[in-house]
This record gives structure tokens, C-alpha cells and sequence, in this order.
């Protein structure tokens, strides 16, 4: 388990990404409404 906090570190990124994307995707929604 030597590796696992270099893949935490990769698995928080990529879940800040999907938030930001998300959080996009809900912009633009609020503005069709």
C-alpha cells in the first residue's frame, strides 16, 4: 500500500475536476431558466 497516497492525490483531483464541471453544467442550466 506503499502507493496509496499518490493515488488518493490522484483520485482528489480528479474529483475537484469533475466538481468544477458539475458546478458548469449548473451554471448554464440556471441561465436556460
Amino acid at each position: 500500500e506503499a502507493d496509496q497516497s499518490s493515488l488518493d492525490g490522484e483520485q482528489s483531483v480528479e474529483a475537484v475536476e469533475r466538481m468544477r464541471v458539475e458546478m458548469e453544467y449548473a451554471e448554464r442550466d440556471a441561465d436556460r431558466a
